[in-house]
């Protein structure tokens, strides 16, 4: 195996300061340009991302670099490591200038800052001070900017500062008008921004990019069922290599990883992403999976009634599709309310591509002769259709966009539905899409509003070679708060 000390030896001579120094991790800090703000990636994070490297970020939105030099010791000191946090950049002092600070004043501060970040180990990044446009920002405070930025860019070595980053420079970054990179206040950065500031300073560091620790979102296996679940954090154009501790094959396909355990119990599965000219590759990632029990929850409900024409087989469980017309299938019990959990398989399907078939729910008042959220028909229904990113809805307004999703045979589809709450899940083999949640409430496929109706699982269907089955036994344990009807 690769030495992992000398596997992070990723910084290239070049930016700002020459020479070779390591990079095995970074102490962020700094103030709202550096914490972000609201849910925009900050570059702390895209610096990660795009390196593989382990990044801390104790930046504070507010703060002074006063408050920086007096909190050192807590906040920055504290997350030293030599291996995996051995350099501080840092990027302060606009709200210092905010209050009128010199630049004069400030260079002692950051002076400060530097020679205790060296007694502790630290090699140092210093980054200059973006300019900006805000409604309070004067000429004074313009150009005390300027002088402070040009003090470091002179004398960052004689401060005892390894590197410096002249973000400044960036010409995405040299307009704070400019409102693909900047915010309305012409002061904090969008996501553009923060992406040239994170390039800015990585080249400054010279860290080539890399491929960050993997893992699996979603995972939840069940011994002797197919399961499937996503890659996170995938570098676009890597190939992906699984292995599972117990001799399990595994496949992966793009983002997507599958494959059937035999037994239960704790397992880990080896991810090897390889992508040439990157940091780190191929890099491992070890990755924790306990593999439960098939669930033995039973199903009660079976389909009746079905719309014309529609087959019913095995004691009314599997159900076949009529020719060339939408025709719908009712699960036989429903509820005016609860949280109903069902689930179908499908059992044969003659498109894998386009299948003409939509899973959903809808009120005992729809007609079954036609497909759930036909509009202007009698009750309320919603269906997702397989093949395609289309929900038909009536009197349901959508939620979270499922995207494309096609099936393959023996395919479980899983519906959990919240009838006070007016919220519905859609999943298939033990995932719900977009990272639903149905326990805690959150990111539902599809919202409605109650008023009393009785409310059912359903599945349309187009194609009379096409079946589905309500199993006897549910596959996946339902969600907490969640059960079959009966």
């Amino acid at each position: 195996m690769p030495n992992p000390i000398l596997a992070r030896r990723t910084v290239l001579s070049g930016g700002k300061g020459g020479g070779v120094l390591d990079v095995f991790g970074i102490v962020a800090e700094g103030d709202s340009i550096t914490e972000g703000t609201g849910p925009v990636p900050n570059w702390p994070t895209q610096f990660a991302a795009a390196t593989g490297l382990p990044v801390t970020n104790v930046a504070h939105s507010g703060d002074p670099m006063s408050l920086m030099d007096t909190q050192y010791a807590s906040n920055v000191a504290a997350n030293y490591s030599p291996t995996s946090a051995n350099w501080l950049v840092i990027l302060a002092g606009v709200n210092d200038m905010f209050n009128n600070a010199t630049a004069a004043s400030l260079v002692l501060i950051m002076q400060s800052i530097i020679t205790k970040a060296k007694a502790t180990g630290f090699s140092v990044c210093l980054v200059t001070i973006l300019k900006t446009a805000h409604a309070s920002w004067t000429p004074q405070r313009e150009a005390e900017r300027v002088a402070f930025n040009t003090h470091i860019l002179t004398n960052y070595k004689a401060m005892g500062a390894d590197r410096v980053a002249d973000a400044a420079a960036v010409p995405e970054l040299s307009d704070p008008t400019n409102t693909t990179y900047f915010m309305p206040d012409f002061l904090h950065l969008y996501v553009p921004g923060f992406t040239a500031l994170m390039t800015c300073i990585r080249t400054a560091l010279g860290v080539l990019l890399g491929l960050a620790p993997l893992s699996i979102s979603n995972m939840a296996p069940v011994a002797t069922q197919a399961w499937s679940a996503t890659i996170t954090n995938r570098k676009a154009g890597s190939t992906i290599v699984a292995a599972s501790s117990d001799g399990t094959a595994l496949n992966v396909s793009g983002d997507t990883i599958s494959g059937t355990f035999a037994t239960t119990g704790a397992k880990t599965i080896t991810l090897t992403e390889t992508l040439t000219g990157y940091a780190f590759s191929p890099r491992q990632t070890v990755i924790a999976a306990t593999v439960s029990a098939p669930v033995s929850t039973p199903q009660t409900s079976v389909w009746t009634p079905v719309g014309t024409g529609m087959a019913l087989t095995n004691s009314n469980r599997d159900v076949v599709g009529f020719a060339n017309v939408y025709r719908t299938a009712r699960a036989s019990i429903g509820k005016t309310t609860g949280k109903l959990y069902y689930e179908a398989k499908m059992i044969t399907l003659t498109n894998t591509t386009t299948p003409q078939i939509g899973i959903g729910f809808h009120t005992s008042d729809m007609s079954l002769d036609q497909y759930q959220g036909q509009p202007a028909t009698t009750g309320k229904a919603a269906s997702f259709w397989l093949g395609s990113d289309d929900n038909f809805l009536d009197d349901v307004t959508a939620g979270a966009a499922i995207g494309t999703i096609t099936s393959a045979v023996n395919d479980i589809w899983m519906l959990a539905l919240d009838i006070d709450g007016g919220k519905a899940w859609l999943g298939r083999n033990g995932t719900w899409f977009n990272g639903g949640d149905p326990a805690a409430g959150t990111t539902p496929w599809v919202t409605f509003t109650p008023a009393g109706e009785t409310w059912h699982f359903g599945v349309t269907l187009r194609v009379n070679t096409d079946k589905m089955q309500l199993p006897a036994t549910l596959n996946y344990a339902p969600p907490t708060g969640f059960s079959p009807p009966t």
